[in-house]
């Protein structure tokens, strides 16, 4: 685990790498390791339910994954943040906060604007 440091965040990344148990795929790997936890609380399907049940459209790739499987069984993954998608109709960029029963909703907002701003300002 590090933190790299950009002008505008300090993002805490984690490399993961493995041996996949003999007969398991990568993608039945990543199939049971999704959702990540850091994007949607503990118990991780619970929160899901929650997440569907309060939101008033899907998150689409946002906190899902980009990256590869390979025809060797090797696979490089990495979480979904801080994203633009484009379409010929819109961009979409996703944020959002760790938001637990302490936090202020308005400093929360706040965060999520000062990490989609810079994403926004690109795309």
């Amino acid at each position: 685990m590090q933190v790299e440091t950009y002008p505008s965040v300090h993002q805490l990344v984690s490399t993961v790498e493995g041996q996949l148990r003999h007969g398991t795929s990568a993608l039945q790997c990543v199939r049971a390791a999704f959702p990540m936890g850091s994007m949607t609380g503990a118990p991780k399907k619970r929160s899901m339910h929650l997440i569907d049940d309060l939101e008033v459209g899907a998150r689409g790739i946002y906190s899902g994954t980009i990256g590869y499987f390979s025809c060797n069984g090797a696979a490089d993954l990495s979480v979904v943040i801080r994203t633009a998608v484009l379409t010929p109709e819109s961009i979409t960029v996703g944020a959002g906060g760790a938001i637990t029963i302490l936090s202020d909703p308005s400093e929360e907002w706040e965060e999520v604007l000062l990490k989609a701003k810079n994403v926004v300002s690109v795309a």
